[in-house]
């Protein structure tokens, strides 16, 4: 993330852009990001002093994205319309379907820039910027004024975010956030990444010309065969089972690449992670005489393709979708969590309550160790069962191989601690086994045996709360959906940031509890601000207003990455500490 830049290093910046622009080198201080951008940039013959910018037709009618965006954009522009700040919305060729803008001069400096509907912004057509870099990095990007590779954009701080369809995993467009240099702040990123989020995942919600031709195809093609079949679009992709464990391991955007360049006669081959090659049957599917989308037959050539279960072998991948941990904030610990289990390297979970200590520790356990038991001890039974029967339980799970759970260690009193650190001390060398441990609460401020603290805090791992994964509620709504057998609620879009903005103290078992309460009163019907519960409905709003709501968001997320380190976190966020401290103490962080 980029921190805010002062005068000096904006003079430093500028002084970098015209050494490489002269001399194709790149000054020390330059961030990569920026230097390969750069260079990119100049391999397409960019021209830096260019006064005008190419341009497309542009049918927002019927763009599924620009229908996505207009009411997520509309409700949040109205947030923005005082403020000297401006969002474009752009297809996947950079192009600009949309922009919002809150003030009028900003609004006259973007028409001086061309940076209207219609205009391309792709980053080999103007060079380095906040959109049309996105599309080559795909991932959140920002540009800071002389950052930018053209004169044109001098006077910008862009932070930018692909819009990533959930379904089909490609990227659909890009969101970017547009203010003067002297406006730009280091927590917008995150701003523009959650409400890219927001977009998403409305595609999915929006029916297009030929989807019911293209799913009557795979129906027909799966009935009764097994083979991997995927059927890819331009708006979704379906795969049968064999065909999803294909593709966890191969990138989405290939596939309707590939597939459109065997329609047009070309072969097609796909590479997946592990090196290995398929061959692709391709065949299009037409709808009123135009190819609207492609049924894929996979045929895989080597072993890495899919296991011999036909399962797919990437650990990460199957967490994240066995906790349903999709959300950035989880990115640090997940990893980690891994490599513990897999090393045999005791974790302490710690978290609020309710935000799923003990079901983390299980889908670790079965992702990496699935042929092996798991014992679940609660250390507050150690009072009602006595010290000696439930130590001997500890021995008993200890002593063979699998992972034990003990729930609420931070709940034994010192003698009890002692104890269970002498006993865990003593199986280290013998069956291989894994220890996960959970508190709640905050590790540094829970009374902690130093005993225990010594043995079992050296890989801590913090669960975030409901409230800090907002990129997981819309997933987490359809699989408890899911759980009670009842389709998931139809929110609208003013329900959905309701309850993304809600505070969650019960955390995953209120959310549950409230799905089981819309779908009583959904029939089928769209789900609005007005039919939540009044609590979510009366707080959704849990800060002073957007700018601020997302500042908070950047701060959870910071926090989560760098294990709560306050003095790294304030140094990433370009803020002293003193303003995160205060922040954090403002926003009950």
């Amino acid at each position: 993330m980029t921190a805010l830049l002062g005068t000096d290093e904006l003079r430093r910046m500028a002084r970098a852009r015209d050494q490489f622009l002269s001399e194709s080198e790149v000054a020390p201080g330059v961030r990569p990001t920026i230097a390969k951008s750069w260079a990119r940039s100049a391999r397409c013959g960019v021209d830096a002093t260019l006064r005008q910018l190419p341009t497309a037709p542009v049918n927002t009618r019927r763009s599924r994205l620009s229908r996505a965006a207009q009411p997520v954009l509309d409700e949040l522009s109205a947030h923005l319309a005082d403020m000297s700040t401006a969002l474009l919305l752009a297809d996947r060729e950079g192009v600009i379907l949309g922009r919002w803008v809150g003030d009028k001069s900003l609004l006259r400096l973007m028409d001086r820039t061309h940076s209207a509907p219609g205009s391309t912004l792709s980053e080999d057509a103007i060079g380095t910027n906040g959109l049309g870099s996105v599309l080559e990095e795909r991932t959140a990007y920002a540009v800071i004024g002389p950052e930018h590779y053209a004169d044109l954009f001098q006077q910008y701080a862009c932070y930018g975010a692909p819009i990533v369809n959930p379904r089909t995993h490609r990227v659909e467009g890009v969101l970017t956030f547009v203010c003067r240099v002297r406006d730009s702040s280091p927590l917008m990123l995150p701003f523009v990444a959650s409400t890219s989020a927001q977009i998403a995942e409305q595609l999915p919600l929006l029916g297009s010309h030929g989807d019911k031709r293209l799913i009557e195809e795979f129906r027909a093609a799966t009935r009764t065969s097994r083979a991997p079949t995927v059927l890819v679009s331009d708006s979704m992709i379906i795969a049968n089972p064999r065909g999803a464990h294909f593709l966890a391991t191969t990138d989405p955007d290939s596939v309707w690449t590939t597939a459109n360049h065997a329609i047009h006669g070309e072969e097609g081959t796909l590479w997946d992670a592990a090196g290995a090659d398929a061959r692709l049957t391709v065949q299009p599917v037409e709808e009123d005489g135009g190819v609207v989308g492609a049924l894929i037959r996979i045929s895989p050539q080597g072993a890495g393709a899919i296991t011999k279960d036909g399962s797919p072998t990437d650990a990460l991948t199957l967490l994240r979708s066995r906790m349903c941990a999709f959300d950035p904030v989880w990115d640090a610990s997940l990893s980690v969590a891994i490599a513990s289990q897999r090393n045999r390297v005791a974790v302490l979970l710690y978290g609020e309550s309710g935000v799923g200590k003990t079901e983390f520790a299980r889908a670790v356990h079965e992702v990496v160790t699935p042929d092996t038991p798991m014992t679940v001890l609660h250390a507050g039974l150690a009072d009602v069962e006595g010290t000696k029967a439930w130590i001997t339980r500890v021995k008993d799970a200890l002593d063979g191989p699998g992972t034990l759970v003990i729930q609420r260690v931070n709940a034994l009193d010192a003698h009890d601690a002692q104890l269970l650190a002498t006993v865990i001390e003593a199986s280290e060398s013998r069956a291989p086994h894994q220890l996960i441990s959970t508190v709640v609460g905050d590790v540094e401020e829970e009374s902690l045996h130093p005993d225990l603290r010594a043995i079992l805090g050296i890989q801590a791992l913090r669960v975030p709360g409901l409230r800090e994964r907002p990129g997981d509620i819309h997933e987490l709504i359809r699989r408890f959906a899911a759980s009670i057998d009842v389709p998931p609620p139809q929110l609208t879009v003013g329900a959905m940031d309701a309850i993304r903005a809600y505070d969650w103290p019960g955390n995953l078992k209120q959310l549950k509890r409230v799905v089981q309460a819309l779908a009583m009163k959904a029939h089928g019907s769209p789900i609005g601000i007005e039919h939540l519960p009044p609590d979510i409905r009366d707080g959704r709003v849990r800060v002073h207003g957007e700018i601020e709501r997302l500042e908070r968001r950047a701060i959870e997320v910071t926090l989560a990455r760098l294990g709560n380190n306050k003095s790294r976190a304030a140094e990433e966020l370009g803020v002293s500490r003193a303003t995160l401290y205060r922040k954090i103490r403002a926003y009950r962080l």
